[in-house]
């Protein structure tokens, strides 16, 4: 199944970018709770990796996940990644997001591009439950 990537140029919709511009200006905020660059960000990266880019050069945050469900283009999804700091996690959102390391203050931000269905709500309910140690 294609991914909406191939329909949709993430990088040239203005509002999609104004939206990265003020997430990573609220971001910046969390400096009071430790410092940016230490957090881990989580996010889907798709084949621009547009949010990645961003939150790296300007908030300095190396420590990347980005989780991808078209497994048919691994390969794709490698070559375009703009940072070896970016780790390829691929399969659906809620197998991954179990599976990673939560031990470090994290930025999670899945930008779905479909309905909100049992999978995305399946993504909220574990993330809102997680028992996060205090860092």
């Amino acid at each position: 199944m294609a991914g909406s990537y191939e329909k949709i140029n993430y990088r040239l919709r203005p509002a999609k970018s104004i939206e990265r511009k003020m997430l990573c200006d609220a971001f910046r905020r969390l400096s009071g709770f430790g410092k940016v660059e230490h957090y881990q960000y989580i996010g889907f990266g798709s084949t621009y990796f547009s949010d990645f880019t961003l939150f790296h050069k300007a908030l300095g945050i190396s420590n990347m996940i980005s989780i991808e469900k078209d497994e048919e283009n691994k390969e794709r999804f490698l070559f375009n990644r703009p940072f070896r700091c970016i780790e390829l996690e691929f399969g659906q959102s809620n197998e991954v997001l179990p599976k990673l390391t939560w031990d470090m203050r994290s930025i999670l931000w899945l930008d779905y591009d479909g309905r909100l269905d049992s999978r995305v709500l399946s993504d909220i309910r574990f993330f809102v439950s997680m028992r996060l140690p205090v860092v």
